[in-house]
């Protein structure tokens, strides 16, 4: 479930509804697992990502993949900003081992028919922005990765699927633990100062810029990863098909994202009540 906010309404009218019901509004956030489902996307020819192939048999009844479930310091569609290693306490805490492992799964659903393939390992990785499909002179983008076994007996046509690369978006399965609003606005001076500390490091700055605010979200726990055929984030390619683990040096390590953002793309949705709970 998501929570949506009209963008058709007078900014003044849409932060004073904001700043007044943010408690309540971080708390009914909080309170529930989300998906991150898009409402209306403009993909355009740049983000069209081809993973690199390894060899697969045609007779192989598994193999590897590697994808990014998650891009953070993005801005989606539900105007969420996940922050730098957001999600690392819960993947630290959850593994890939174990009776609690965060499943790869089709579409958000939770079921043993859902399974698409066993997760060998999840975590953050740099990568660079042609790896995403976009044009911007951010040098390293964090992605969160998931590696895992695609295996034909669970799902065959996702297999297959995924086999000839026509997997091209992921999306996370997650609760809040820690969320704050920024407002741009200097009337609201808590949520000002939040915006003033992490805009410069947001990768696509023109959708913050249009709505005038934002969730920045320090702390998330990861439910699952799905594949999806369309992602609130939509930096969420396959990379790898049939390939192996990444070297130690590939992995992520403690960075802040660069301030500078030449981000083009055009991004539009819509909304159609100024507080609506969305199930997918």
């Amino acid at each position: 479930m998501k929570f949506r906010i009209k963008d058709d309404i007078p900014q003044k009218e849409l932060f004073e509804y904001l700043v007044k019901n943010r408690k309540q509004l971080i708390e009914k956030k909080k309170s529930m697992p989300v998906n991150s489902e898009p409402f209306e996307l403009n993909i355009t020819e740049e983000m069209e990502v081809k993973a690199r192939k390894g060899e697969i048999a045609e007779d192989a009844t598994s193999f590897m993949v590697k994808v990014v479930a998650n891009t953070s310091m993005y801005a989606d569609n539900d105007m969420d900003v996940l922050g730098i290693g957001a999600g690392q306490k819960s993947i630290d805490e959850r593994g890939t081992k174990g009776k609690n492992v965060i499943p790869h799964l089709n579409g958000h659903i939770h079921t043993l028919d859902a399974l698409v393939g066993d997760v060998k390992d999840i975590y953050y990785q740099n990568l660079k922005a042609g790896e995403l499909g976009i044009m911007t002179t951010v040098p390293q983008i964090q992605g969160l990765i998931l590696e895992s076994e695609i295996i034909k007996e669970y799902n065959p046509k996702l297999f297959n699927l995924y086999k000839s690369d026509k997997v091209k978006q992921h999306s996370i399965g997650m609760q809040y633990v820690k969320i704050e609003l920024a407002v741009n606005d200097e009337e609201y001076k808590e949520e000002f100062a939040i915006w003033q500390k992490y805009y410069d490091n947001i990768i696509n700055k023109d959708r913050i810029d249009k709505s005038g605010y934002f969730w920045y979200v320090s702390e998330f726990k990861l439910l699952e990863v799905s594949a999806v055929l369309f992602g609130s984030n939509e930096l969420t390619p396959t990379l790898e098909i049939g390939k192996g683990k990444p070297s130690a040096d590939d992995t992520y390590k403690d960075i802040e994202p660069s301030a500078k953002d030449t981000q083009t793309i055009d991004f539009n949705y819509l909304t159609q009540n100024i507080f609506k709970a969305h199930r997918q």
